[in-house]
């Protein structure tokens, strides 16, 4: 962290708990700094890309795209089944290599096996579903591949969170803001919410290829059976938090 803002933040924390910052107090605000910085960047660009998408299509066209957005959300549910949220509370919690690749590998096997279950299950159903969510069977369809794309997603940025790799979870955030930009202004004059859509889909795949291949170490794919039980076990509590959120 820069000199001076560490100096200026510590004195904050010696103020306000009135003690000096442990080694623990101060890699938790070194991280804070970053995740503020990188995330703060894709937020701006993102906020960016919405106004555009907003502007160049217009209220019908950008609500079809939002309305992708939030049926995903639901779809996104029991593909996850919490193992995002497990994944970091148990891997957060140890130091241990072995046990990381684990939990890791566990966590990317159950996650993209029940990516792929759920995927054809929305697809086989996807004529009923369509009619109970009251949209067009095209929108549903693009529902579920950006269920897909958010979920693998989730699944790398949560396993760089759970290594406390915050600097480098905080320029992926950054340069996937960026992508959002470049993206968008690539297809600037011919924009529709199909292509505002593959934007976000291309943006999440580039953010999951490149934090798979940066943690492809702890990457064993053996399914380690008490952890795929301990996985599943919390992420069902998890999921509670999921659904509420969706709503």
């Amino acid at each position: 962290m820069n000199n001076t803002i560490g100096k200026i933040t510590y004195k904050l924390y010696e103020m306000i708990f009135r003690e000096k910052p442990s080694d623990n107090a101060k890699i938790f605000i070194d991280n804070l700094w970053y995740v503020t910085g990188g995330f703060g960047v894709a937020a701006i660009f993102s906020f960016i890309f919405q106004i555009l998408a907003g502007r160049i299509l217009g209220p019908e066209e950008y609500g079809k795209y939002m309305l992708v957005q939030s049926i995903a959300m639901f779809l996104f549910i029991p593909m996850n089944l919490g193992i995002s949220t497990a994944l970091i509370k148990y891997n957060s919690e140890s130091d241990d290599v072995i046990k990381q690749k684990k939990i890791i590998s566990v966590a990317y096997i159950i996650t993209l096996f029940f990516s792929i279950i759920f995927l054809l299950f929305f697809f086989f159903f996807s004529k009923l579903f369509s009619q109970f969510f009251y949209v067009s069977l095209h929108v549903f369809n693009l529902s579920i591949i950006f269920a897909l794309f958010l979920n693998l997603y989730i699944l790398s940025t949560s396993a760089l969170r759970s290594l406390h790799k915050m600097k480098q979870l905080s320029i992926v955030q950054a340069v996937y803001g960026l992508f959002l930009i470049l993206f968008s202004l690539f297809f600037l004059y011919s924009l529709s919410f199909e292509k505002v859509v593959f934007i976000a889909l291309a943006s999440y795949l580039f953010v999951f290829l490149i934090i798979t291949s940066l943690i492809y170490k702890y990457l064993i794919f053996n399914l380690d059976k008490f952890w795929t039980g301990k996985l599943i076990r919390y992420g069902c509590y998890a999921i509670i938090a999921a659904v509420a959120s969706a709503f």
